[in-house]
This record gives C-alpha cells, sequence and structure tokens, in this order.
C-alpha cells in the first residue's frame, strides 16, 4: 500500500499547485487583485466552440452553455439578449440565415434547425440526424443545406421547407474526414482532413462531381475563399493558400506557420487573413504578396482560440477555454481589446496556462514524491 511521503514540504507544494491549476479551471479570481490581465471574456469559464454574424446579431454555440444570442448593434456595448442551454453544446460550426440557425451538432443530434427569429421564445423546427457520422460544419446556397460530415463526407439536403428537410445526395470516399465546407457559385471547397483540399461541382446537388484536389497529407480544418484563391487552415501545418482557377490543376502559392498552436479556421478581408491559430491566439498576416505571407499582429487570448468572424471593424474571437472576445480591428498592426461593462470581464486570462503548467507539475511532484517513499520501503530481499 501506497503511503504519504514524510516529507511534509513536498506534499504541501504538490497541495498548492494542483490548487492552483483547480483555479485555473474554474475562474476564479484570486489573482485578479493588482496584477490580473484585464482583458475581455464575454462568457466567463465558457467554452465557446464556434460564432456566425448575421446583421446586428453575433450566435455562438458553446460546450457548456449551448447557443448564446448577443446584440452587437453597438459593438463597444453589446449585450446577451438569448441564451437556450440544450442546443449547440456538442456543436463545432453554425451557419444562421433570416433568423433560422443551422447547427452542426457533432456525433449524436446532427444539424438542428433552429427559429431564433424572436430572442426570447427560440425553438426547434427540425432536425437532420445522419447515421454514424459526425457533424463538423454547415453552409447555405440558396435552398440547399450543404453538410461537412466528417467520415461520410459532404452531404446535401434541400431546404426549401425547413420543417421537412429533403436528403439529396452525398460525396465522399472511404478515406474521407470532411471538416470544413466554402460554397462558391457551382462548386463546394471542402477541408478533407488528410486529404487536404477536395473540389466538387454542385450545380446539380442530386448529383455531385468531383472536379479535382489537392492532397497535403496533414489535417485541413477550416477554409475560405476569395477570387480564384483558396485559404486552408492545416491545423498543426499552419496556413496554406491554393490557386484554384483551374480546379484540374490546383497549385500552393505560399504558405505561414507559427512554432506552436493549431490553426482551427481562416478569414480573409481586404488582403488580411485572419487565422484562429489556437494556442497562439490571433494572427493577422499580410497577403498582399500571396507567394510570401508576412505577419502583422497577434493577440494572446490565454486559452485556446477556435474560431472567428467580422463585423464592420470589430473582430469576434470563439476561444474554447474564455468564451467570446472582442478586438477592434481598424488598425490590423495593432490590435485593441474591446471592454464591456455588461458583461462579466476575466481577470486570469494571462494566468490559466501557466496555471495549468503548475498544475501539471504538481501531480508530478506528488506521484513522484510518493513512488519514491514507496521505493524506499521496499524491503531488500533476503540474502540465500
Amino acid at each position: 500500500m501506497f503511503k504519504y511521503p514524510k516529507s511534509k514540504s513536498k506534499l504541501y507544494l504538490s497541495f498548492v499547485l494542483l490548487v492552483l491549476i483547480f483555479n485555473s479551471y474554474i475562474g476564479l479570481n484570486w489573482f485578479s487583485l493588482g496584477f490580473g490581465a484585464n482583458s475581455v471574456s464575454l462568457t466567463q469559464g465558457t467554452k465557446s466552440e464556434a460564432i456566425f454574424i448575421e446583421g446586428n446579431r453575433a450566435y455562438v454555440v458553446d460546450q457548456e452553455k449551448g447557443t448564446e444570442i448577443y446584440d452587437i448593434s453597438d459593438p463597444l456595448n453589446i449585450s446577451l439578449i438569448s441564451q437556450v442551454s440544450r442546443w449547440g453544446n456538442t456543436s463545432k460550426g453554425l451557419f444562421v440565415k433570416e433568423g433560422i440557425g443551422y447547427i452542426a451538432d457533432g456525433w449524436e443530434h446532427g444539424v438542428r434547425i433552429i427559429n431564433f427569429t424572436d430572442s426570447s421564445y427560440t425553438y426547434q423546427i427540425s432536425q437532420i440526424q445522419p447515421k454514424k457520422c459526425f457533424i463538423n460544419d454547415v453552409d447555405i446556397q440558396n435552398n440547399t443545406l450543404f453538410i461537412a460530415a466528417g467520415e461520410s463526407g459532404l452531404m446535401i439536403y434541400d431546404i426549401a421547407d425547413i420543417t421537412y428537410p429533403r436528403y439529396l445526395s452525398s460525396f465522399g470516399n472511404e478515406y474521407n474526414s470532411t471538416d470544413g465546407i466554402y460554397i462558391k457559385n457551382n462548386f463546394a471547397f471542402l477541408a478533407d482532413g488528410k486529404d487536404g483540399l477536395e473540389i466538387v461541382n454542385i450545380s446539380n446537388p442530386s448529383a455531385p462531381e468531383f472536379i479535382g484536389n489537392y492532397s497535403i497529407n496533414t489535417e485541413s480544418y477550416g477554409i475560405s475563399g476569395d477570387n480564384n484563391l483558396i485559404f486552408l487552415a492545416d491545423g498543426t501545418k499552419g496556413f496554406k493558400i491554393l490557386n484554384v482557377e483551374d480546379a484540374t490543376n490546383i497549385s500552393m502559392l505560399g504558405e505561414y506557420k507559427e512554432e506552436f498552436g493549431t490553426l482551427w479556421n481562416v478569414i480573409v478581408q481586404n488582403d488580411v487573413a485572419f487565422l484562429a491559430y489556437g494556442l497562439s491566439g490571433l494572427i493577422a498576416v499580410n497577403l498582399t504578396n500571396s507567394k510570401i505571407p508576412q505577419k502583422l499582429e497577434s493577440y494572446y487570448s490565454g486559452g485556446n482560440t477556435v474560431d472567428l468572424a467580422i463585423s464592420g471593424k470589430t473582430l469576434y474571437l470563439a476561444d474554447n477555454w474564455h468564451g467570446l472576445k472582442r478586438l477592434n480591428i481598424t488598425n490590423v498592426s495593432h490590435f485593441e481589446k474591446i471592454e464591456n461593462s455588461n458583461i462579466i470581464d476575466d481577470q486570469n486570462d494571462q494566468f490559466r496556462a501557466p496555471f495549468w503548467l503548475l498544475g501539471g507539475l504538481g501531480i508530478i511532484v506528488l506521484f513522484g514524491s510518493l513512488y519514491i517513499n514507496q521505493t524506499k520501503k521496499r524491503p531488500l530481499p533476503e540474502k540465500l
């Protein structure tokens, strides 16, 4: 049987370090008096996974709180107007069109179609539940819903009647792992995991046709586009810029990679790429010369930045450690945090990552002490 080590100093140290990691998890403000970083976390202690903006509303899906709706008509003083805990807890993506939300709600729940038009009374209209697939993302063109369905590839539904979505077709193979989707005109561009980029002709949604692909043998998660360029969020391999002018002969123009973190999603505006770069936070990259992207600015959120959206000169970050954050991007070479008096700020952002490290060290010290103590107590073998 293990016994606690006699060295009380080691035990006390382990206890203190474990308390620190506990503090970093639940978001207590023990260190906010005098030396906490006053960055803004609109939903303190939550785990925001995806964000979509339509008009003056920002929709956020969160692993702890479900779906949150914010009034962003005044970007300097936004307010939480609705929170529905039962939808979106496992979501990785969403799309909102005319107040109707389409939530990519993971493995068990498929795609939930929600009426958000009246924030005081939101309700589920219908649900699409494909079997044996993880729903990662959704996009809409006209009355057609396109679903990034993980190992099941691309799935297409007619949503002319949102009460009864009608299955049209699917596209994929046994090697698919479709995580992101971008629709432009008659083409669907798929961020397809280790298969990289795949391009599908969707002019006839009932019979999608493979056009071309660019395999990078890594992990493609998020995707966006501009003219003849496609931008891939390629996980730990960074940011990729692909020329798809000739879909049968795709070429890579340039790439950018941080030393640390996983790139989950990307948005491009006015020759600037904004990268949701996980533990490295937000990175802005100059695309004036697409062959040699140059870093302009960065913002460390203190957590794990996984998604982003832009409205005017305000950029909204979904952080699955600390919730929703906002930055003024009028000057892309110098981000400004936007503070909000209506919603509780998180004082501990700059401390939580070190607390996790200290907590891990505490666990190592504790169990190391137990092991050493047990080894010392182990009897020596008797002489023959």
